[in-house]
């Protein structure tokens, strides 16, 4: 080595890459707001949709006498949010009617459950008289499966890994300015 020289070592670590991306989010950010809103919109869906399979793997399926065996596991899906975006929502569908096959319409019933009786009022033209009937019907018990899977810290770990790779392809340029995927 000759007199005078110092030797210079460049050292690559985690933190400063990770400082390096900080610091092209915020220019992305400041830069162009719209571009920055469409990317994470992008990711959350990504992320909602990362988190559908776990949910529809664990929706319970009917026997298929009534509504078809495996309809509301059909209807899982991920889906943007309409409020607050960006955001993105895992859910069961409605569906139009009760005869779509695309949808569940009884999917609160199954998340939140009925209640075992229900009291109704008549009245006895005959006499005038108002009656109490109390008639009953078999409840149906909860299962908020949605809530349990989307807590569990596997999907969660998934969900935040997918949003990370979404932004990341994003920075790096494999995701175009309109939000699709690059050639």
């Amino acid at each position: 080595m000759a007199k005078g020289t110092v030797d210079v070592g460049v050292f690559i670590t985690e933190p400063s890459l990770r400082a390096i991306d900080d610091l092209r989010m915020g220019y992305l950010e400041a830069s162009d707001p719209a571009k920055f809103k469409r990317m994470l919109q992008l990711a959350t869906l990504n992320a909602a949709q990362s988190m559908s399979r776990p949910v529809r793997a664990a929706a319970p399926i009917g026997d298929g006498r009534q509504h078809g065996a495996g309809r509301l596991r059909g209807a899982v899906a991920a889906r943007k949010a309409k409020y607050d975006k960006p955001a993105a929502l895992v859910g069961i569908k409605a569906g139009a009617s009760r005869g779509d096959m695309k949808g569940a319409w009884y999917r609160w019933f199954v998340v939140s459950g009925t209640k075992n009786t229900r009291v109704t009022q008549s009245m006895d033209y005959r006499t005038g008289t108002i009656r109490k009937t109390t008639w009953s019907v078999r409840g149906i018990k909860a299962n908020d499966f949605v809530r349990r899977v989307v807590s569990r810290g596997d999907v969660i770990e998934k969900a935040t890994a997918a949003m990370r790779n979404t932004v990341m392809a994003f920075l790096d340029g494999a995701i175009n300015k309109g939000g699709y995927r690059g050639k």
